[in-house]
This record gives C-alpha cells, sequence and structure tokens, in this order.
C-alpha cells in the first residue's frame, strides 16, 4: 500500500477504523477471510467497514450488521436463514487508495485522537 493504515483507533464521522495490528484479532476474522473480505472497522449503524481483497483493486465498502448463532451460521439481525458473506458487501469507493484520498485529511487529524476503541470494536 503506498500509504499507512491508521496505527492508532481512528474515529471519522461515521466510520470507526480499527489499527492495523487489531484488525487480525477480531473475533470471526476467518468468516470473512474466506471470501475475500477483510473488516477494518464499522460503520455508526454497526455495520462493518470492509476491503475486498478479491480483485487487484480491493474496493472498500460495507457489510450489514451481521450476527452468527450457536451453530456458527451467519445470519443478518432478524433473519432466520443463513446468508453468504459476500452477499451482503456493496462498496462503497472503488479501491483503498480512492477511500483514502476521501478520508485522508480527517485521518490525519484522528491519529492523535485516542488509542482506545469503544467496547463495540472489540466485540
Amino acid at each position: 500500500m503506498p500509504w499507512n493504515w491508521p496505527p492508532k483507533f481512528c474515529q471519522i464521522g461515521p466510520l470507526s477504523l480499527l489499527p492495523s495490528v487489531d484488525i487480525p484479532e477480531q473475533a470471526a476474522i476467518d468468516a470473512f477471510l474466506e471470501p475475500n473480505l477483510l473488516p477494518v472497522g464499522r460503520a455508526k449503524d454497526g455495520g462493518l467497514v470492509v476491503i475486498d481483497f478479491s480483485v487487484e483493486s480491493c474496493p472498500v465498502g460495507f457489510v450489514r450488521s451481521l450476527v452468527y448463532d450457536a451453530d456458527g451460521a451467519l445470519r443478518e439481525y432478524g433473519d432466520d436463514s443463513p446468508q453468504e458473506l459476500r452477499e451482503y458487501f456493496q462498496p462503497a469507493a472503488r479501491s483503498v487508495e480512492s477511500f483514502h484520498l476521501r478520508v485522508y485529511p480527517k485521518v490525519a487529524y484522528c491519529l492523535v485522537i485516542t488509542e482506545q476503541p469503544p467496547s463495540s470494536m472489540t466485540s
């Protein structure tokens, strides 16, 4: 990547971005990696900020709020049928670089704001 991911927790408007060291430590990370998605934060509505690394441009987007049931099946809140993660992905930026260009001034500011994510980011 031609730029660094924030080394600290970062709140940018309605988006909360995890520091790079915390990204692989997330619960259920393997479920996202299987369909080539990398969750890197959360949106204010509880959805996930995700990088799709199945294509070279690595679009950034969102995955709606999801839950895992007792059997480990992925479900949308209130839904009774298992879903595929990729079906929930909604692109918002064509690449990590275009996402970066949209948020860069805010990222530079937020790097010094806080070192700890809210408790909702670590679950």
